[in-house]
């Protein structure tokens, strides 16, 4: 048996040389991409078609092209709505009972929240930035909490029972 350069016998199976993708970027690429992606598709299935980009590809693509961001931005979105209505759908046949009231509540909230975010999620739109949240917090009036504690004593009133009086500051009645 004759040995091999790159290490096996002879009758060893020949290594795997990993699959080289030559996919190039292009507006069809793009529009391929999103439409997988809209369609829900995870990124594992999408980089696992033959004719896709590796996901380090993809990864690049997003970093060096801003067009190419924001079209997977918009396709994920897409992906999210199509998220929240499965989600709703699977809600809707739940079970009956405590449990399936409570999902169906939760469910209807949620989505009420993602398609009318000025009305249902407390007047903060959906991904709204830190900076804003900030500001918004900036304006709106300062509230203060105040905690007093309050202090009680057992004492024995005029027909013989015993109750509690509270005590108070002075000053305070």
């Amino acid at each position: 048996m004759a040995k091999t350069p790159g290490g096996g016998g002879a009758d060893a199976p020949p290594a795997v040389q990993p699959r080289r993708r030559n996919v190039r970027y292009s507006r069809a690429m793009i529009e391929r991409l999103c439409a997988l992606r809209n369609e829900g598709q995870t990124w594992a299935v999408i980089c696992g078609l033959e004719d896709t980009p590796a996901y380090t590809t993809i990864c690049l693509w997003r970093r060096t092209k801003p067009e190419f961001a924001a079209a997977l931005r918009a396709a994920d979105a897409g992906a999210a709505d199509l998220r929240a209505d499965e989600a709703l759908e699977f809600a809707r046949s739940a079970a009956q009972g405590a449990m399936g009231d409570r999902l169906r509540h939760t469910a209807f909230m949620q989505r009420a929240a993602l398609d009318a975010p000025e009305r249902w999620a407390g007047g903060k739109a959906s991904g709204a930035s830190a900076a804003a949240a900030v500001a918004a917090a900036a304006k709106s009036p300062r509230m203060e909490i105040v905690f007093r504690v309050r202090r009680f004593e057992k004492v024995v009133n005029d027909e013989g029972r015993t109750v509690l009086r509270e005590i108070f500051p002075e000053g305070e009645e």
